[in-house]
């Protein structure tokens, strides 16, 4: 989906959506959830699948992270990612791990140079968050 804001205005319009043949973008959700890190910092994480799966602790789980030179992840479309959640029922989760740019210079900076290990434990505590809320287990994650 293309958007067009106008600042001056503070209004927005849709300029153009893509949508591939047979997919039905209201079959998918996608929800943002905060979880604690090893340091106690809120870290946010994007979960995107099917509105109908259930959380029993099954789900096979694709975890993607970056942390680093300020870039920020936001779920996006990706037909690969599409026929994987579809074809295996599975989840597709983004944590925005310190180090990235979501939260600005002061989050970036959190995660480099002596810090780095933030993005590690971050991404740690991503996987033992979906694992203890009940959507994945270690062997599908």
């Amino acid at each position: 989906v293309k958007f067009c804001f106008d600042l001056a205005t503070m209004t927005g319009k849709k300029l153009r959506e893509d949508v591939p043949v047979g997919h039905n973008p209201e079959e998918y959700e996608t929800k943002q959830v905060f979880f604690q890190s090893k340091d106690g910092t809120q870290v946010p994480m994007f979960i995107v699948g099917l509105k109908e799966q259930v959380r029993a602790g099954d789900a096979c789980t694709l975890l993607y992270g970056y942390g680093g030179f300020s870039i920020s992840l936001q779920p996006t479309f990706s037909a690969f990612r599409v026929v994987f959640m579809k074809h295996f029922r599975a989840l597709f989760c983004i944590p925005n791990l310190r180090g990235g740019g979501e939260y600005g210079e002061d989050w970036h900076q959190a995660g480099i140079k002596l810090k780095k290990q933030n993005v590690f434990d971050d991404f740690q505590c991503a996987a033992e968050y979906l694992i203890k809320e009940g959507y994945t287990q270690p062997s599908k994650l």
